[in-house]
């Protein structure tokens, strides 16, 4: 190599280096990268093996610095809190996703709301109640997965969501709503 060209690829790494530096609260360095991929390594095998609260706090760990992986790492982690029952703070979770969003990320989003909904209010109903609070879930999900359903059909292939919209109808009839 000559000594223009060692000069220009010098060149354009102090620019590439000069560059990142300015993009600030984003630390692109070896080790963050491989910190992060490690953890979320680490995350999504936890939520394979069904240690749900574990992957949900490891998602959670990493959303400070996700950067453009924030909206999959929430969805992942609103999948986490929903596979462990944690119902309300999956569709918490989901909800952040869904308001920020109008592509099929939104409706992914939608499903998992959806789903903890209907699960918040299945849980209710067998307490016994059956009152506005319990209406109010269902009328979420029945909004959710309607939205889902309109708009992203082919994230439901099997129409497990679809009958989730049914039994969420067919609750809200027997209940009046």
């Amino acid at each position: 190599m000559n000594k223009s060209t060692r000069y220009s690829i010098g060149a354009v790494a102090a620019s590439w280096l000069l560059l990142l530096a300015a993009c600030d609260g984003i630390d692109f360095s070896q080790d963050n990268s491989r910190s992060f991929a490690a953890t979320y390594s680490q995350a999504r095998g936890s939520l394979e093996a069904g240690n749900f609260e574990t992957a949900a706090k490891r998602y959670d760990a990493m959303l400070a610095t996700a950067g453009p992986l924030e909206t999959r790492l929430r969805l992942e982690k609103s999948h986490a809190l929903l596979r462990a029952d944690r119902y309300a703070a999956a569709s918490q979770e989901a909800r952040i996703v869904a308001e920020s969003h109008s592509d099929n990320r939104r409706a992914a989003a939608l499903a998992v709301v959806g789903t903890a909904e209907h699960r918040l209010a299945q849980e209710a109903m067998s307490q016994g109640d059956f009152g506005p609070t319990t209406v109010g879930h269902l009328t979420r999900a029945r909004n959710a997965l309607k939205e889902m359903l309109a708009t992203a059909p082919d994230l439901d292939p099997l129409g497990s969501m679809a009958n989730r919209l049914a039994m969420v109808e067919a609750s809200l009839k027997n209940l009046g709503a």
